[in-house]
Formats: structure tokens, sequence, C-alpha cells
């Protein structure tokens, strides 16, 4: 399956929030609602400077869709000005993220292109990863998650504009809810949230350093410092491992029921696409496991609310502690 899809980047380094919530989002939403575009997602990038990369589905006219974002972001320069990055910062950046995919055993990386002195939007060609989430029906079943996940992403941006308190303790709840969405024991996804918590360290201070030595030399507290502070979120999971209804996952304490149920939505979305991905798997037509792509797609929400890789990453080392707190578990995360 092959859907037409207009790639747009705009090369911004500065307020993205606002740019996207205050001008891109609103025209995207507009468009989907008038038929010109079919889904929307987006996502934020580094390579040739910072930026987000738009894809619209089924756009029926690309140039004027390209000329409309142009005079937006024309308009959101006026009140919030790029701020230039300095060419060594940027090949250093991009020096660090290629020794990282060599470390990952990455492939189909793109090339680093220089880093662009000026703002600006550009038409790219569409590329999928399709060595990551697989082709046709797994590619159909990625690209829609996308959509829902930049639909989700954009509210969740509004709801904590300018608040990365409150995104952060939203995102351990949606972390945490993980456990109700993989048909696994709590030890095998405590080990998945360990694994990808060590991927933002693999360029750490010491090789013989432990992830919580790692995290405790660049300033994070440990997980036994934070518990009075993720109390909300322990609740939350115990009231799934003690054999509770599931819908008492979605519970987060001191949220509107509004909020609550709209943050259930991330669940029952992943819910579906595990269903599918693994049936997907019996049929041999996915590249990597279906748990694998699970936090692809929960990594590529916290890229879209603009959350730093290391304090992502922090994220799943505290989400795998309080698994294994809760469940007492015969292993030790290092």
């Amino acid at each position: 399956m092959n859907r037409a899809v207009t790639s747009i980047h705009i090369y911004y380094r500065g307020h993205q929030d606002a740019l996207l919530l205050d001008y891109v989002l609103p025209i995207l939403v507009n468009w989907q609602k008038n038929g010109r575009i079919s889904q929307y997602a987006f996502l934020r990038y580094w390579n040739g400077g910072d930026h987000l990369r738009l894809r619209l589905f089924a756009c029926t006219d690309e140039a004027d869709a390209l000329a409309q974002l142009a005079n937006s972001f024309s308009e959101h320069l006026r009140y919030h000005p790029h701020v230039a990055q300095p060419v060594h910062d940027y090949n250093a950046y991009a020096n660090n993220m290629r020794a990282l995919y060599d470390k990952l055993g990455a492939v189909e990386v793109e090339n680093i292109e220089p880093l662009r002195p000026e703002p600006g939007i550009e038409l790219h060609p569409y590329r999928f990863e399709k060595h990551r989430y697989g082709t046709d029906e797994a590619q159909a079943l990625s690209e829609d998650h996308f959509a829902f996940s930049s639909v989700f992403a954009g509210r969740l941006l509004k709801l904590t504009r300018d608040n990365l308190p409150a995104r952060i303790t939203l995102l351990m709840h949606l972390s945490m809810m993980m456990v109700g969405v993989i048909d696994d024991q709590p030890g095998a996804i405590a080990d998945l949230f360990h694994r990808a918590s060590q991927t933002g360290l693999l360029l750490k201070n010491h090789p013989d350093d432990s992830v919580e030595d790692t995290y405790v030399s660049r300033g994070f507290p440990t997980f036994d410092e934070q518990i009075a502070d993720l109390e909300p979120v322990l609740t939350q999971l115990q009231y799934w491992l003690s054999g509770s209804d599931m819908s008492a996952l979605m519970h987060v304490p001191g949220q509107s029921p509004a909020v609550q149920a709209f943050l259930h939505q991330w669940q029952v979305e992943l819910r579906k696409r595990w269903v599918s991905l693994q049936q997907l798997d019996q049929r041999q037509l996915l590249p990597i496991n279906p748990s694998a792509i699970l936090m692809t797609y929960l990594h590529l929400l916290f890229n879209r609310l603009d959350i730093a890789f290391s304090l992502e990453c922090y994220t799943y080392y505290l989400t795998a502690k309080a698994i294994n707190h809760l469940t007492e578990l015969n292993h030790v995360i290092r």
C-alpha cells in the first residue's frame, strides 16, 4: 500500500511549541476538516538543524499547502525569532548522534546534513522507515498510529503548555499504561523499559558505571529518592497488579474526569495496535517484535512533546524501577 504523503520540513530553533499550537496545528486541523488532507502527523528532528517534520496524507494542493504554512511561519517569527545554533555545537551533537546510531547498530541512517544558517520551510521526499515498521499492512498501521499520536500530542501540548513538570508527570502515567497493553509478565515489561533506559546511556561517563550511577552523575535523583513524588503513579500501577478492573489504571489523582478519559485514549490506542501487531507478527510481516514497535511509538510521543532524550530515558528507568518495586521481582536493575 502506498499512500500519497507530502513531507514538509520547517527549520526553526526556538519556541516550537508556540509554532505548533498557535500556527501549524490549527491549519492542519482545518485542512483535515475541509478534506484538503486525510490525516497529518508531525515529529521533531535535528539533522540539518532543529526542525519540525510534517506529514500530510492525501494533500489536494501541495504548493498551496506549502505557501500557507510559509506565511504562518513568517508570522510566528515576528514574535518568536529563530535562535541560531553555533556550527561547532551542531557538529558536536551530530557526531554524538552518529556514534549513538553506530552503537545501536542502526540501519538506513540519514546522511548528516550541514547546518542551515537561517530558518526556512522546504518540501522533502517522504521516507518511511520500512526496516523498523514493515511494509504494506504494517506500514499503514503505523502511519495511522502516527496520525493518532500527533493529534493526541497536540492536545497534550496544549494541556501542559509552559509546564514541563506536568507534562513529565502525565508521561509517567502514559508509560505505566504499557503494563495494561502488552500481554506479558510485569517483569518482562520492566526489562523492556530497562533496556530502553540504557539507550540514552550508551555514551555514558564510564563503561563500568551502572544505569543508576550514570543518572546520578548527571544530576538525576535515584528511584528511592523519588518514591514520595511517584506515589500517584505507584498507586495507579498497584490497581492493575492487584487484579483490579483495568479501568483503574487510567486514574490519575488530581486530574479531572475529562483529562482522565483523554489519557485513557492512549492506552486504548496502544492496545488496539498491540493486537494488530501480534497478528502481523504471526504472519511474519514485521521486521522487529511488536513490543519494540510499541516502545518506538512511545518514544515518538516523547519526541512530539519535546522531551529531551536523556529525560525520556530517565522516565523509562523510573518506570522499570516502579514495576520492580511493586512486584518484588527477583532480579535487579543496575
